[in-house]
């Protein structure tokens, strides 16, 4: 067993949120599930959302709770709602 098996997942899961949000600054980032390899641009992205890394979100753009976005290019002032 390795020491980083024994950090719980909530301070894992801080510890993504804070470095998405040191990424991605133009965005507003209420979540730890975006993968390397994702584009983001000055949007909005909502709690426990999922974005994998063939994702590019444009400008103004706001993804709402509890989605998933696998792959795929979502444009400028869209808004995605589970």
């Amino acid at each position: 067993m390795k020491i980083k098996d024994l950090i719980p997942i909530g301070l894992k899961n801080y510890k993504n949120l804070i470095k998405n949000k040191m990424k991605y600054k133009n965005c507003d980032i209420s979540t730890p599930y975006i993968e390397n390899g994702a584009i983001l641009k000055k949007c909005k992205i909502g709690r426990n959302v999922d974005i994998r890394k063939r994702v590019e979100i444009g400008e103004y753009s706001y993804v709402n709770e509890n989605s998933i976005i696998i792959s795929g290019k979502i444009g400028r002032y869209c808004s995605i709602r589970l």
